[in-house]
């Protein structure tokens, strides 16, 4: 009897490693389309924050030019007398606040653009843990499916080995029960 429960458990153990095996291969496979997706993402961010990075700059050197014209501008007593006398003061006025809109923009956009940086960086850490988990599956797979195919073999030969104790052990156990059968009317 104790054969078979050896041998049983060797089975089970069989059937579990391939079981595992398949699940892992499902995983696996699913992983792969996620780091396809990801790294596909990943891509399309870098591009976004490359342009928008471009953006920003853009909007610094306008924003800079503006000051450098406001200020040379603002440094002429003949503009800034000719604004106060035809228009009250208000084209400068004008001008500084189209400056401080300016700044706020390029402060908004500098924010923006650090926020979706450490989002990138995030991404790219998530990928390279997601590459790093599917190493990790694959060796799990491969020794699944070794041990799958190890402990196959190992029930097929304990059960060449075994056979006549095996048939015995049911072939008693069924006379046994036919005996008590008979025994009792």
């Amino acid at each position: 009897m104790g054969k078979f429960i050896v041998l049983t458990i060797v089975i089970v153990s069989a059937l579990a490693s391939t079981a595992g095996f398949f699940y892992l291969n499902a995983k696996i496979h699913a992983g792969e389309m996620r780091m396809a997706a990801g790294q596909e993402q990943i891509a399309s961010g870098q591009a976004a924050l490359s342009a928008g990075e471009a953006q920003l700059e853009a909007g610094k050197s306008k924003l800079a030019k503006g000051k450098k014209a406001y200020t040379k501008a603002h440094n002429n007593p003949l503009l800034v007398g000719a604004d106060a006398l035809f228009h009250g003061g208000s084209g400068f006025s004008k001008a500084r606040d189209q400056i401080a809109e300016g700044d706020k923009k390029v402060q908004a956009g500098q924010t923006k653009l650090d926020a979706k940086a450490i989002q990138l960086d995030e991404g790219k850490l998530k990928l390279k843990q997601g590459k790093q988990q599917l190493r990790w599956a694959r060796t799990a797979r491969i020794a699944s499916g070794a041990g799958a195919i190890v402990l196959f073999a190992a029930s097929m030969v304990l059960g060449f080995f075994w056979r006549r104790s095996l048939i015995r052990t049911f072939t008693e156990k069924d006379k046994r029960a036919r005996g008590r059968v008979g025994a009792h009317p």
